[in-house]
């Protein structure tokens, strides 16, 4: 008995996981420091967000080192659920740099929107969302997949109607939620259907096991695989689903609407 229960107990690879889980505990940190720091000091909550990108990111060099794995089934170290190889590292890095670099666009942003933001919401979700998508190139199982679209989609929606008040931010909103919520079920599908083809939802037991399916499993595969891809493209905006884009931007809490206050100065002023 004590062997079989040593033989479920995992072993988790901290170094390997260590880009996405810096982002998500900095992000909690974030949140709660919010209820403590006055309005005089929330830049510090920027500031302090921006260091936890750039030690995510810094991160990613002990890695370089070879291909690291955890999270894998007991017995067969080569089925994971998360793997950091060159391509992981490759795609993390852009998501961690491109993260840093909002971060530090939105120091400036945050400032100049007068305190028509909340700050200390903005930064959990800004490094909830990154979390997420540096977990999703790591992923190697359907599961693990489906949870970090979704925790990089999620926040997004919350960051999008960001804007009290503004119409225009609640309508992108809604539309991103909409439209992620329909990608999100098409993909659910998919993946039930290659579940029950194939018996499992590791990506490298799929692969292998997808060979030997034949008759109407192999049709049944085929059609999970197709449903599971336009979910997944649905999802992230790629070509040709990418047209609810453009009013997800309109409600980008970075863009500088026209203030009431501007309009009553230039109404005031002389012609």
């Amino acid at each position: 008995m004590s062997s079989l229960a040593a033989n479920l107990v995992q072993s988790v690879d901290w170094l390997a996981i260590a880009p996405p889980t810096i982002a998500a505990v900095v992000g909690l940190a974030v949140l709660v420091a919010d209820l403590f720091v006055g309005d005089a000091k929330k830049a510090l909550l920027g500031w302090l967000s921006v260091a936890g990108l750039a030690a995510s990111a810094l991160m990613l060099l002990p890695l370089l080192d070879g291909d690291r794995a955890t999270f894998c089934l007991s017995g067969e170290a080569d089925v994971c659920s998360y793997t950091a190889d060159r391509f992981t590292l490759v795609l993390q890095l852009l998501v961690l740099g491109g993260a840093l670099l909002a971060a530090l666009l939105s120091v400036t942003a945050l400032k100049d929107a007068d305190k028509g933001l909340p700050e200390g919401e903005y930064w959990f979700l800004l490094l909830s969302s990154a979390a997420g998508a540096a977990l999703l190139p790591a992923s190697r199982d359907l599961a693990t997949l489906i949870v970090a679209l979704e925790v990089a989609s999620l926040p997004a929606f919350a960051l999008v109607g960001l804007r009290q008040g503004d119409r225009k931010s609640s309508e992108a909103a809604l539309k991103f939620f909409l439209s992620s919520v329909t990608a999100t079920a098409v993909s659910l599908m998919g993946i039930s259907f290659v579940y029950a083809s194939t018996g499992t939802l590791y990506l490298t037991q799929i692969a292998d096991r997808v060979q030997h399916v034949d008759g109407q499993l192999h049709t049944l595969t085929q059609t999970g695989v197709v449903l599971t891809l336009i979910g997944f493209a649905f999802k992230t905006a790629a070509v040709p689903f990418h047209f609810w884009v453009p009013d997800t931007y309109v409600g980008a809490p970075s863009r500088s609407p026209p203030t009431c206050r501007s309009s009553a100065r230039r109404s005031a002023s002389p012609a």
